[in-house]
């Protein structure tokens, strides 16, 4: 049986991260791991399947841009892009609402989302009565798609 030759040691040192050092790296792995996921955001079936009843017209599209333009424009952009500056420090962007993604959503399913909010929106069921937050819906489906996913 012939002999296993010794190994010989690497001379370079990596650092050990102990005490303080360790602390400070899984404290900030706790907070960049939700930044860089992407979440969800799921209606319930239930608000899938409401339907506007309120009638799509030039009346309510308009009164739908008022509201869009006082309530979301500042975060969401002027056009809906999702580039308004009011938006541009916060952790997570605000949605094209111009995409496809959002286009091929249900109405029930932006009415659930805007009515409940999800941080750092803040839900407007209480701050838009029913009929105002159909009139945002209205608007939204005016803007001119962009494609994106």
């Amino acid at each position: 049986m012939k002999p296993v030759p010794k190994l010989k040691s690497c001379p370079v040192k990596l650092p050990v991260l102990s005490g303080p050092s360790q602390v400070l790296l899984l404290f900030g792995l706790a907070f960049a791991i939700p930044i860089f996921a992407v979440e969800r955001w799921n209606a319930p079936e239930s608000a899938a399947q409401a339907k506007n009843p309120v009638t799509s017209s030039s009346d309510n599209i308009a009164k739908g841009r008022k509201l869009y333009s006082d309530r979301c424009a500042d975060c969401h952009g002027k056009k809906g892009g999702g580039d308004g500056g009011g938006g541009a420090d916060l952790e997570r962007k605000p949605t094209d609402l111009t995409a496809t993604s959002v286009q091929t959503q249900s109405d029930g399913v932006l009415f659930w989302k805007i009515s409940e909010g999800r941080r750092p929106m803040p839900a407007y069921g209480r701050k838009l009565s029913e009929e105002q937050r159909w009139q945002v819906i209205h608007f939204l489906r005016s803007l001119p798609p962009r494609n994106k996913p």
